[in-house]
């Protein structure tokens, strides 16, 4: 589960023309904050010591997507 965001966002940012080290700000929504540590140590060993520009928010309930835990709100700069 943790690196599926990393997974999904990367191709995102190469279509666009950039990379995922220009990474300016991630808000995660989970359903569980006791997952934000997971999702954090797996983007902190994929950016390689950036820093890591996130913010989490528990939100009651599901997710628009059935059995999500995490949705993800990712801004990218696009030179």
């Amino acid at each position: 589960m943790t690196s599926k965001p990393n997974n999904r966002t990367e191709p995102l940012c190469e279509a666009a023309g950039t990379a995922l080290a220009n990474v300016v700000r991630i808000l995660l929504f989970h359903t569980d904050i006791r997952e934000f540590y997971p999702v954090i140590k797996a983007w902190e060993r994929r950016l390689g010591g950036c820093p890591l520009p996130f913010s989490a928010i528990e939100v009651p309930g599901s997710l628009p997507v059935p059995g999500a835990t995490v949705m993800m709100e990712a801004w990218v700069y696009a030179p």
